[in-house]
């Protein structure tokens, strides 16, 4: 928690100096923006992920992250949660606006257009959290230590969480870096496009001044 504190603390006053500099020309306050709303959003669902969890498997926070028994543990898989999610989404969101504005020769795409790519990862990132949950555990064992010396059911619900917690970074990864490509291709394409109309008007009869002997 410390570092998402420390983290939100040095992007905030960064974002304000930015806009106060540069009012309507400023960019840096959006992309610093576009990243605390991102990483807000995915301490969210990391958290609503955990918490689902660790009420159906509690054994995965007890014995494979020390989290105590009882009432403190759904706090304990909260903070671990919260501090991860927002790293994840903040990330994403950086890969994006890397995709969006690397490579000057292209036209940069608009931060708000972004919010579908991050909306896909999300949904991506969901999907494959709950459709890891239907692999069969010896994945979990085979990549965890130690998990397949549990007592049942202890053993099952560690499995469980493992593989949907796994397979939520998986799938936010895969589509984290589709989203980017198809960012890529787009202002590919934009450029092109961009390219063409120039090459059209300067081809035009009336542009020139020939035309008129």
């Amino acid at each position: 928690m410390f570092k998402l504190a420390l983290l939100v603390a040095v992007f905030m006053p960064l974002a304000v100096a930015d806009w106060w500099a540069k009012r309507h020309q400023a960019q840096r306050w959006r992309e610093y923006g576009f990243l605390c709303l991102c990483g807000t959003l995915g301490a969210g669902a990391a958290a609503g992920v955990s918490l689902v969890t660790a009420h159906l498997a509690p054994a995965y926070f007890v014995y494979g992250k020390g989290a105590p028994e009882g009432e403190g543990l759904a706090a304990f898989a909260l903070a671990g949660a919260v501090e991860a999610g927002f790293t994840a989404g903040a990330v994403a969101a950086g890969c994006l606006l890397i995709a969006s504005s690397s490579l000057t020769r292209w036209p940069r795409m608009p931060i708000g257009r972004l919010w579908r790519s991050i909306a896909t990862a999300a949904m991506g990132s969901l999907a494959a959290g709950v459709l890891s949950a239907l692999l069969p555990d010896w994945v979990a064992h085979g990549l965890s230590q130690g998990m397949d010396r549990l007592p049942e059911p202890q053993a099952g619900e560690a499995a469980l969480a493992f593989k949907v917690h796994l397979g939520s970074y998986v799938g936010l990864t895969v589509t984290t870096a589709l989203t980017c490509t198809r960012v890529l291709m787009l202002r590919r394409k934009l450029s092109a496009e961009a390219l063409r109309r120039v090459e059209d008007n300067l081809k035009r009869p009336g542009d020139d001044p020939k035309s008129g002997e």
